[in-house]
């Protein structure tokens, strides 16, 4: 008995047709190479305050 293929093998994907969303490999790190995409306008807003006060004298933790 003979089985037809219905698919072409080389370009069928079996999780892609199961409705699986492909997760793709990501560098390592990359969230923290990127922090502003989930970051609200006031968390940036915070962040650039901090830089700036941390560039002018540093963050004084033991009061030296």
């Amino acid at each position: 008995m003979e089985v037809e293929h219905l698919v072409d093998e080389s370009t069928f994907d079996p999780v892609e047709e199961a409705g699986v969303p492909l997760l793709r490999p990501t560098p390592a790190g990359a969230i923290h190479r990127r922090p502003e995409i989930h970051q609200s306008e006031e968390e940036k807003k915070r962040e650039e305050k901090g830089k700036k006060e941390g560039q002018a004298g540093g963050f004084d933790l033991f009061g030296i």
